[in-house]
């Protein structure tokens, strides 16, 4: 139970940090746009 509520946590914070990624390249896309 610990293992795998650890193992989601885990792969939340990978989601997370892929989305925050791809965010930030969208903003330098947009600021390189204008």
């Amino acid at each position: 139970m610990v293992l795998s509520m650890s193992f989601e946590g885990i792969l939340n914070q990978q989601i997370v940090a892929v989305v925050v990624i791809i965010n930030s390249f969208f903003c330098n896309l947009n600021l390189f746009s204008t």
